[in-house]
């Protein structure tokens, strides 16, 4: 509220306020459980939206669904006054939240959480290393929810060098650089930056040619090798 109160004391009668938000509906659809964490406080629909705005004598005019965040909105808001009408897509995606099925997400969760344990558990009897990749905050939700420690996964990586050497919090994996990966490839890889899965597998062409395989968790666990 205070910085919308801030916006409609800097808002000329005529001007628009204009910003961008992970979506809710994103979020449900994709299953996004690992994007819910201390750093995430709100999950924003349209219609929670609007009736913010509206408490402050705003209105939704414009609504434009974006990939940012595997999922976000980039919403147009201008005093309720004005002439300028909403396009047509805001009572679209009103309407269509009005329909969502959210308590259907905790079982959508729990059955990713059982795919995922139960298909590293396997590959592990099975003598296979498995490692992670990416170790944002979105893989130490994941790996702690879904009860993938040290004695599964041996380790995670990632590419900024303040984290190498460090561990994730909770399940204790160790983090290390890019190179480590590259110099004794692991026979699968768990994908826990999941929602750049294009630009990963366009980077880490030699390690899938080589025979090694990315686990994607979301938005359906499943297994990605050389095309």
């Amino acid at each position: 509220h205070a910085i919308v109160r801030g916006v409609t004391t800097l808002l000329e009668d005529e001007g628009v306020f204009i910003f961008e938000v992970q979506y809710q509906g994103d979020l449900l659809a994709l299953v996004q459980y690992d994007t819910v964490y201390h750093e995430h406080t709100c999950y924003h629909s349209l219609i929670a939206l609007a009736r913010l705005l509206s408490a402050h004598g705003l209105r939704i005019v414009d609504v434009k669904r974006i990939p940012i965040h595997a999922g976000s909105i980039r919403v147009t808001a201008a005093r309720a006054g004005t002439a300028r009408q909403p396009a047509p897509i805001v009572a679209e995606m009103l309407e269509a939240e009005r329909g969502w099925n959210v308590d259907r997400f905790g079982e959508q969760v729990e059955a990713r959480r059982q795919s995922l344990r139960h298909l590293v558990t396997d590959l592990r009897r099975a003598g296979r290393r498995v490692v992670g990749y990416g170790a944002a905050g979105r893989s130490t939700i994941l790996l702690n929810y879904c009860g993938l420690g040290s004695d599964l996964v041996e380790y995670v990586l990632d590419m900024s060098p303040l984290r190498p050497g460090k561990y994730v919090p909770g399940v204790s994996i160790p983090i290390v650089p890019p190179e480590a990966f590259h110099a004794n490839p692991p026979d699968y890889a768990i994908m826990t930056a999941w929602n750049y899965e294009p630009e990963i597998v366009r980077k880490e062409q030699a390690f899938l040619s080589g025979g090694g395989r990315f686990i994607v968790p979301l938005p359906e666990v499943r297994i990605v090798g050389a095309v």
